[in-house]
């Protein structure tokens, strides 16, 4: 059924409800364009990977070990190995080995979708590795997938 004052589906305006309600309450900021620039700095958010940040990751785990470079698909510029390992930070050479790029198959569209997924030592296991943006998106795919159950069955399928 189609809301009253557009022609969008009522479960999409109820998801964009849904999405910038739990983004300001999760991350104190909706991700939206007109938005002000995000919260400051703080131990805590220092663990969440902002979207950003987690295409930097993924652009250095895509290239890092490409013995001829790459071309930087933005400016055309081909960037050496060398010039690669030499704009990143001192740390991420040892940080690196913590992360990969999987391809995985989603069950929805069961489309193969690169990942990136962290070593999790203590249960000896990838992990899959998401940013502040795609966190709605994830828990309402699990929500989902085990047919709106509550909240203890979408936390076991999310782990």
């Amino acid at each position: 059924m189609a809301s009253p004052i557009n022609d969008t589906p009522e479960p999409v305006v109820a998801d964009r409800k849904h999405r910038r309600a739990f983004n300001l309450a999760a991350f104190g900021r909706t991700f939206e364009p007109d938005e002000e620039d995000p919260v400051e700095q703080t131990k805590q958010r220092r663990k969440i990977l902002s979207k950003e940040r987690y295409e930097v990751f993924m652009h250095r785990l895509r290239y890092w070990d490409e013995a001829e470079g790459y071309t930087d698909p933005l400016t055309g510029a081909h960037i050496s190995q060398a010039a690669l390992k030499k704009s990143c930070e001192s740390s991420w050479r040892r940080n690196r080995l913590q992360y990969r790029i999987k391809l995985m198959t989603l069950p929805l569209d069961g489309q193969p979708v690169e990942h990136m997924q962290i070593f999790d030592a203590t249960h000896d296991a990838w992990k899959v590795v998401v940013h502040e943006e795609m966190m709605f998106d994830v828990i309402q795919s699990c929500h989902v997938a085990v047919g709106h159950k509550k909240v203890a069955a979408t936390k076991k399928m999310l782990k």
